[in-house]
């Protein structure tokens, strides 16, 4: 008769294949998608149980050291749907002292890979680095080119976020390189498309588009519809920072397909919600919350708590388009709840930011303060650059209508530092219109009239409509001099 420690180890082994057969299935999409989810849902118990008989003697059975190693990797996607950001991480330390133990290094950095991966969804963006740089020194000495490529990415991703952008460039050429060296070109397009996306958060469009055009030759060149229509979302998606909202649309319309082909819930529901974006953009108001609910019916079908979130703000958002920040609020409120109980602190950050719009409309200008201040906090706490400078041009703006034009003048000027040193041109044009407020409020209409001349030269090549409302401005200011 097997002892107890066997059994349980023979349960955990069943349960862990149970798991990875889960992950084939959802990775299939379409029916197998949802028939995926069902049957981890039923087997769900089990499968933690068997993960957590593993993790008690990693350090003394090998056998437990290997399902410990396992068990993360057999779960590699559904995991993410499931198991919330905090227990991830209590796994994947699990596997990593299971590989440790084993003496398996290659393993080891995959799971520390991950592991910055887990504290990425918790909005951690520095944490994530972290393990993102080590996994990159543990590689230095193996051959995996291939792992080395994909840790690259996300090294990007969160440089990005941090606005470290000269260190994110570095890292999608080096990806580009090593994928050009391997002949893998899927990686190629991916590296591409990453570059594209980089130059975006700069605010080069156009040589973000240039990219992303590569990207697409190439994916379609392999056939890969799965990743010819995310590529075509992010042409929408730089389309629609132009301000070329049909053109937007198409792109969006296509990626929506490619997606409904494919069985891709998740990027379906991405497709829908960038486009309800859009179609608010254009006042398309019914449209706009048609394709949002859409998107959180499908998030709230395969159980996206995050994906959730992210379009209730969305919908919050397109109430604010319409100007209705009452219906706004409680829907904002929602999603900042949300936001914070899957720990994605970085959404958490743009969800108080909406809701601090939401109530400086309303002539709520204390509300808005508090509410920019703690978004303004949290983007300090998590090294979101782009998104400290943003707070500090919403707490400039919320200090003018407060009558407060000095420090409303200071919160702006470190905007405008911030936005010239990361290098968002567009970020600074914003800021650049709201301090030439704050001037004229104070009779100074020299300094607004030059900070106004500045916001226009930028917003001209990027966002023309945004350039005659600050021409508007300042007319008036001449009138009024």
């Amino acid at each position: 008769m097997p002892s107890l420690q066997e059994a349980q180890l023979k349960h955990a082994a069943h349960y862990c294949a149970v798991l990875d057969a889960i992950d084939d299935h959802y990775r299939q999409g379409g029916d197998e998608y949802r028939r995926a989810l069902d049957r981890l849902d039923r087997e769900w118990l089990n499968i933690r149980a068997g993960q957590a008989s593993a993790s008690v003697d990693l350090m003394i059975s090998e056998l437990s050291a290997r399902l410990c190693c396992e068990f993360p990797r057999a779960g590699t996607y559904v995991l993410h749907v499931r198991l919330h950001p905090h227990e991830r991480i209590r796994w994947l330390e699990s596997a990593i002292a299971a590989a440790r133990f084993l003496n398996e290094p290659a393993s080891e950095a995959l799971h520390v890979n991950n592991l910055g991966l887990a504290y990425w969804d918790l909005g951690e963006v520095r944490q994530a680095v972290e393990h993102y740089e080590k996994t990159l020194t543990m590689l230095e000495a193996t051959a995996y080119q291939t792992a080395q490529s994909d840790v690259l990415n996300n090294l990007g991703a969160a440089y990005t976020i941090l606005g470290r952008f000269p260190e994110a460039l570095h890292c999608h050429e080096q990806q580009l390189t090593i994928a050009r060296q391997i002949g893998n070109r899927r990686s190629e397009a991916n590296a591409l498309n990453n570059l594209g996306l980089t130059y975006r958060a700069l605010g080069d469009f156009y040589q973000a588009i240039a990219h992303c055009e590569q990207a697409l030759a190439i994916n379609q060149s392999l056939n890969d519809r799965h990743a010819v229509s995310n590529t075509l979302g992010s042409l929408g998606i730089l389309y629609s920072d132009l301000g070329q909202h049909q053109r937007a649309i198409e792109y969006y319309q296509q990626w929506l397909a490619g997606a409904q082909a494919a069985g891709d819930r998740v990027n379906e529901g991405a497709a829908l919600g960038n486009l309800g974006l859009t179609y608010a953009h254009l006042h398309d108001i019914d449209r706009a919350l048609a394709c949002a609910q859409q998107h959180l019916a499908i998030a709230e079908e395969i159980g996206d708590n995050r994906g959730a979130a992210d379009t209730l703000g969305n919908i919050g958002d397109i109430y604010m388009a319409q100007g209705d920040p009452l219906r706004a609020i409680p829907i904002l409120q929602r999603a900042l709840e949300l936001q914070r109980r899957v720990g994605n602190r970085l959404g958490e950050r743009i969800t108080l930011s909406s809701l601090g719009l939401a109530y400086l409309v309303m002539d709520d200008f204390e509300q808005a303060l508090l509410l920019y201040e703690q978004a303004h906090a949290l983007a300090l706490e998590i090294g979101n650059r782009r998104g400290e400078g943003t707070a500090l041009c919403d707490l400039g703006q919320t200090y003018q209508k407060l009558g407060q034009l000095e420090r409303a003048i200071e919160a702006c000027s470190k905007a405008i530092d911030m936005a010239r040193e990361i290098g968002i041109p567009v970020d600074e044009a914003r800021a650049c219109w709201v301090i030439s407020r704050a001037y004229a409020s104070s009779n100074q209409y020299e300094q607004a009239i030059t900070y106004a001349k500045t916001a226009i030269a930028v917003y001209e090549k990027i966002d023309p409509p945004s350039a005659l409302l600050v021409q508007e401005d300042m007319t008036g200011w001449h009138s009024g001099k």
